[in-house]
């Protein structure tokens, strides 16, 4: 199930958001990875379902948590 609309992105669980995230689309039409190591393929890259967000390259569901920008620009894990 999808998280509400205040959930902005969210980030595989033992990723680091810095590294590889996924976003919110604001017209909300799906998700997108961002983050060091995948931000040269965004201009390639289409919005995802909700389904997918949880999988990785692998296709191995993995569980989800949010994430939030602080303060300093940098991405942390909600509690």
């Amino acid at each position: 199930m999808p998280p509400t609309a205040g959930v902005r992105a969210v980030v595989r669980y033992g990723d680091q958001p810095q590294l590889r995230r996924v976003q919110r689309v604001d017209n909300n039409a799906g998700w997108t990875e961002h983050g060091a190591m995948v931000d040269f393929y965004q201009d390639r890259t289409p919005p995802m379902s909700w389904a997918q967000v949880a999988r990785c390259w692998a296709d191995t569901p993995h569980p989800v948590v949010a994430v939030r920008k602080d303060a300093t620009g940098g991405w942390t894990i909600c509690a």
